[in-house]
């Protein structure tokens, strides 16, 4: 599940993060989030596993607002009747530069609402998470205005290739150990990557 808010006003904020990573993993796999339901927009297809095993996969996006993510989360774990350390939930994180991301298979909200309503409803920390740096934010800017502001033309070209990083994180998590996964995408920094290519 990729936290961020429904509507076009929204769509390209830095909060959106969450959703860019969902529609990328869509648009690698050819679906996207055309069911809805009350509080979740879902889709659904089959990975391979590293056994060769098919592994039904369900990409969703709430529908909620993201100090509300709780209740889409919540309700997902009712409807598919799954755990809550089988959902990744795929958010932005202000306090990581854009280019790093962090995967954990639980701690606390770190200050982030949307994490803050899952912990809240669940009643577990124990949920695994992706934070997807978007930070700095401007010496003087306020938090709240600075994550619902779009990116900017000159965070692009980077913003492309952490949505595919962060996408492809997302899928091996499912689909491979998850300590060696965390190992490889928590030590990426996509800033030199682009600087070399760049260079």
């Amino acid at each position: 599940m990729g936290l961020g808010n429904p509507g076009k006003t929204y769509q390209n904020n830095r909060h959106n993060l969450g959703y860019l990573v969902i529609d990328a993993i869509g648009q690698k796999y050819g679906v996207s989030c055309h069911t809805r339901t009350k509080l979740y927009h879902w889709t659904s297809f089959d990975v391979r596993t590293t056994d060769q095993e098919r592994l039904p996969i369900i990409l969703s996006k709430p529908l909620t607002f993201m100090n509300n993510s709780g209740l889409a989360v919540r309700q997902i774990l009712m409807d598919f009747e799954i755990s809550s350390d089988q959902v990744l939930i795929i958010l932005d994180d202000l306090d990581l530069p854009l280019g790093k991301m962090r995967l954990r298979e639980h701690g606390s909200e770190g200050g982030h609402r949307g994490l803050k309503s899952i912990i809240e409803l669940i009643g577990t920390r124990a949920i695994p998470r992706l934070r997807v740096g978007i930070g700095p934010q401007g010496e003087n800017e306020a938090a709240e205005d600075f994550v619902l502001a779009d990116f900017t033309t000159a965070e692009k070209p980077l913003l492309g290739q952490v949505v595919q990083q962060a996408a492809n994180c997302a899928l091996e998590w499912a689909i491979a150990d998850s300590r060696q996964v965390m190992n490889k995408y928590n030590a990426l920094d996509l800033r030199q990557t682009l600087d070399f290519q760049n260079a």
